[in-house]
């Protein structure tokens, strides 16, 4: 018989994994040589690995477990973040809605592509979301719509280059963009991410987990496991997209502002790298790889 680890057990590790993700993010907090906290630009890329670290987690769950190579996540990454402030801009949706429907969009893009490629593997696949990345660049950089040139806010549209501080219960999040003022939404960010880990970690650990293992090795060695390899690869494609699009909402909040050029096709390329770097299919892989290579 296998053995069923204990709910005792099972909670002490994810504790134990939580602590050493909020080690991290404490050590990023400390203060500088002069002890006057870090600098802007310091806290500026602690906040941009944490939101690429969401998309390296989900390409990790597609590509890494699932063996689906992807060159797209970057793709769904700027949907995320141009579409939460296009919601928040133009349609006066309130901005925590709008991350909300952000992540919902991409990972209904995510679902499209899905269904249109699940007959590809290898090669192939990845050359559908490596189209898939360049288009939407091109749509971002050429579409009036999301500030051609000027990056989007648009200030001839909205009068302002920045967006407002996300605002939760009264507290205003603050972006890392003004001396003087604590980041806020850079803690904020790494200790959602903290929680996304470790759901990550029990899902690779999970039976849905080993069946996305069985469907890399071979769909048809899952096939006759009981797995719907079709409803499972949709399925992953579909979450992989969706934390691509909550990291592309987070960057969006540390920097307030958004420009096509920050989302071409190489990101997508980056982020598959860091998986691959960090170790492919392991828990803490795609931690170490996103802060290696954007450090």
């Amino acid at each position: 018989m296998l053995a069923v680890p204990s709910v005792k057990r099972l909670v002490r590790r994810d504790v134990g994994f939580a602590l050493l993700l909020a080690a991290v993010a404490i050590i990023a907090f400390w203060p500088g040589r002069n002890g006057d906290g870090a600098s802007i630009s310091h806290m500026q890329l602690v906040g941009n690995i944490g939101a690429v670290c969401f998309a390296a987690i989900g390409l990790n769950l597609l590509t890494g477990m699932a063996g689906m190579a992807s060159f797209g996540q970057g793709g769904f990454y700027a949907i995320g973040a141009y579409a939460s402030a296009w919601l928040a801009l133009d349609h006066g949706v309130s901005p925590l809605l709008a991350i909300v429907l952000a992540v919902i969009v991409s990972g209904l893009a995510g679902t499209l592509v899905a269904l249109g490629s699940v007959r590809l593997r290898g090669p192939q696949l990845a050359m559908i979301t490596l189209v898939l990345a360049v288009v939407v660049q091109r749509i971002l950089a050429q579409e009036p719509t999301f500030g051609r040139l000027s990056g989007y806010p648009n200030p001839t549209d909205h009068g302002t280059g920045l967006l407002d501080p996300l605002e939760v219960f009264g507290t205003k999040l603050q972006p890392p963009l003004f001396s003087g003022q604590t980041a806020t939404v850079v803690a904020v960010i790494l200790g959602l991410l903290v929680i996304v880990a470790v759901l990550s970690r029990n899902i690779i650990r999970s039976p849905w987990g080993q069946s996305l293992r069985a469907l890399r090795e071979s769909e048809l060695l899952a096939a006759h496991l009981g797995v719907d390899v079709t409803r499972r690869k949709v399925a992953v494609f579909t979450l992989a997209a969706a934390l691509a699009g909550l990291g592309g909402v987070c960057y969006v909040q540390v920097y307030a502002h958004l420009q096509p050029e920050s989302f071409t096709y190489m990101l997508g390329v980056n982020m598959l790298l860091m998986v691959v770097f960090g170790g492919a299919g392991t828990v803490i892989g795609p931690l170490v790889g996103a802060v290696f290579v954007m450090w």
